[in-house]
């Protein structure tokens, strides 16, 4: 029925003897004098005594109070303080779930989306490390195609019988190579991710519900299955979507209020609907897909609304990347911090040559770091459209923590991630890619220094500037005047760079001068604004005019300035 670990190879245990212990630790309960209705706090790490102990409370008639085992003092004293529980705790360690599923082989896995991206992932780099990084991205096309059109014939059907051998049985064998159906729950599953599992031979069925349903709400059942949907609901359920966006539930397993708190409980609660505070919308046959968190929507300067979410997983899709948090609210554009899976981190470095020692921080800026991690952002940005892209991004030196930037459920605390990170966002920030030609003159800025709008173009590739007017080096403190153009920063000093460069958003797009040829005073002839320029700014000196450069070589030879 079940099997344990420690320190040794899995053990089963049998219903017998867990039954056994159930009962044994129920008996226990009542002798110390627990009566029916008591509440009892439970402190423990996910294992099997907790499991046991939570039955035996529940066979002595006594209700379970559960606290994480990496809350601090306050919140546990907060728990069991509110709920009168008295306190049982039990510790364990419990191995990486990954890392045990080829030993322990599951023929069912109940796990979280991250579960099955970090499998994925791994998949990934390793046919990358073989020199076999085209051969994979080819069978996951085609387990993609597979799932979608839910038949394999013809060239479709061959293409699927060669990976099967050289791509999805490896990657079955990762799952333990007995998985018969999958489970996921705790946050949405990517879609392509999902059809890709399943066009491998491993079927997801994803579920959805909340610590105030007691239990699922909704879920993906075999023979009526919808990729990318966390199914239809349950017998006796209910889902509607409210006017703003948010689903509600109702049913029997829905809570009757939070303990102790009647304004939370009425807060929650929509008449007899449960409001989720997640945000979702049902398909013509009822089927509930999630687009988000109502809280976690960011609303940019430009009023572009984004689901955070869809980058994210995205992103964590990528082996090198541990977590990710994508910033934008108020912003003129959306900016994603991200930290690196220290083993594959590990393994890069030694791949690529780097040192051994060398952490995040120290590589924050190395050239092929940040290439890798680009590679992350592109594909990312292939899944929204280009006002929703990420235009910036930050590898942070430390990864999240549980109890700090993540919960113990592993959510990424966006609050606290962005106050403690402020600097990484509103600082300096790597530019994802180079300008397109021609569409600069189509753009312009807002009234005052390196305030973009939402929709301008970004900064040559690879290029990293401080904006104006936090952020200018000393001896600069303010941007000389090019008529035409406005100020966007001052870049900062790289190798085999002499010079510094300001940055100016211009009718060719950003132009980096360098700052000893604007040093006094220059404009910009009205011939050069023409092309479609909607600023159509007028000059003062026509004897001054910035050719048109042919492409965009380095910051100190961008920009030809003639008398």
């Amino acid at each position: 029925m079940f099997a344990v670990k420690a320190g040794g190879p899995w053990r089963p245990v049998t219903a017998e003897e867990f039954a056994g212990r159930v009962a044994g630790v129920a008996v226990g309960l009542i002798a110390a004098g627990i009566q029916p209705g008591d509440r009892i706090g439970l402190m423990s790490a996910t294992s099997l005594d907790w499991v046991v102990c939570d039955l035996a409370i529940w066979a002595a008639g006594a209700v379970t109070v559960p606290v994480y085992e990496t809350s601090s003092v306050e919140q546990v004293r907060w728990i069991l303080g509110d709920s009168a529980g008295k306190r049982i705790g039990f510790l364990s360690g419990p191995g990486e779930l990954p890392a045990e599923l080829a030993a322990f082989r599951p023929t069912i896995l109940l796990a979280v989306p991250r579960v099955f991206e970090k499998v994925a992932a791994a998949a990934r780099e390793q046919a990358a490390a073989q020199g076999r990084r085209r051969l994979f991205a080819a069978a996951e096309a085609t387990a993609i195609a597979c799932s979608r059109k839910g038949r394999r014939a013809g060239l479709l059907l061959l293409r699927h019988a060669v990976f099967g051998r050289l791509v999805y049985a490896r990657l079955r064998a990762a799952l333990g190579g007995q998985v018969a159906w999958a489970i996921s729950g705790g946050a949405p599953l990517n879609q392509e991710l999902g059809h890709f599992l399943r066009g491998a031979g491993i079927t997801v069925m994803e579920g959805w519900g909340l610590t105030e349903t007691t239990g699922p709400v909704t879920m993906n059942r075999p023979a009526v299955q919808r990729i990318g949907s966390v199914g239809l609901p349950l017998p006796g359920c209910a889902v509607r979507i409210a006017p703003d966006g948010e689903v509600e539930a109702r049913g029997p397993i829905v809570f009757q209020g939070y303990w102790h708190d009647p304004q939370a409980t009425t807060q929650v609660f929509n008449g007899r609907w449960l409001r989720s505070g997640d945000l979702g919308r049902l398909d013509d046959d009822g089927f509930l897909y999630l687009t988000g968190r109502k809280k976690d929507l960011i609303i940019t300067a430009g009023g572009k609304n984004v689901a955070p979410e869809v980058l994210e997983d995205r992103l964590r899709e990528h082996w090198l990347i541990q977590e990710c948090v994508v910033v934008g609210d108020r912003r003129p554009y959306i900016t994603a911090l991200v930290t690196l899976d220290q083993a594959a981190f590990a393994r890069w470095k030694r791949r690529l040559g780097k040192p051994a020692g060398a952490t995040a921080a120290d590589l924050h800026e190395d050239s092929d770091l940040l290439a890798a991690v680009r590679q992350a952002v592109d594909r990312a940005n292939a899944a929204v459209s280009r006002a929703e892209a990420i235009k910036r991004f930050r590898i942070l030196p430390d990864g999240f923590a549980v109890g700090t930037e993540l919960t113990q459920t592993e959510k990424v605390r966006r609050d606290y991630v962005l106050a403690k990170f402020a600097a990484d966002v509103d600082g300096p920030l790597l530019l994802t890619r180079p300008p397109r030609p021609g569409r600069g003159g189509q753009r312009e800025l807002e009234a005052g220094l390196g305030r973009p709008r939402p929709d301008a173009p970004e900064a040559p590739h690879g290029a990293m500037y401080h904006p104006f007017p936090t952020g200018p080096r000393p001896g600069l403190t303010k941007a000389p005047t090019v008529t035409g153009c406005r100020a966007l920063g001052i870049d900062q000093p790289r190798a085999g760079n002499s010079g510094r460069c300001i940055y100016y958003h211009g009718p060719f797009g950003i132009m980096p001068l360098p700052s000893s040829t604007v040093g006094q005073r220059r404009h910009l002839g009205s011939s050069a604004l023409a092309a479609g320029s909607r600023a159509r700014a007028k000059t003062e000196d026509s004897r001054h005019a910035v050719k048109r450069p042919t492409s965009l070589p380095a910051p100190a030879q961008t920009a030809m300035l003639r008398a």
